[in-house]
């Protein structure tokens, strides 16, 4: 199954969460650069836009959660919880930026990868 988000998914789980998108650019930009590619390099992306440059008025870390589960469901992977809110939180504490270090951090966060 082919994982896939609009931001106007994006945008209806943070509201879930009591959040209001305010700067969809980097989000839009997350999305679109993410066409054609895997689907845990598009994650990647997604945790960039939302840890990094925080689209979200409130909301962004557990945003990047849920869709990380619904990316881990679409899969048939697990989600290691402890590890997933440590992986997201170093991200966003750590300002990383490399796609290449999120995406070991969302293998490790989800099994079976």
């Amino acid at each position: 199954m082919k994982f896939g988000l609009k931001l106007e998914d994006i945008a209806k789980i943070n509201k879930r969460l009591g959040g209001t998108l305010r700067d969809a650019a980097s989000l839009d930009f997350a999305l679109h650069a993410g066409e054609g590619k895997r689907d845990i390099r598009r994650l990647a992306l997604i945790w960039r836009a939302i840890l990094t440059d925080h689209p979200f008025d409130d909301g962004n870390k557990r945003t990047a959660e849920l869709v990380t589960r619904k990316y881990a469901r679409s899969k048939g992977l697990r989600v290691d919880t402890p590890r997933l809110v440590r992986e997201i939180l170093d991200v966003s504490r750590g300002n990383i930026t490399n796609l290449d270090k999120i995406e070991r951090r969302i293998k490790y966060a989800t099994t079976g990868n």
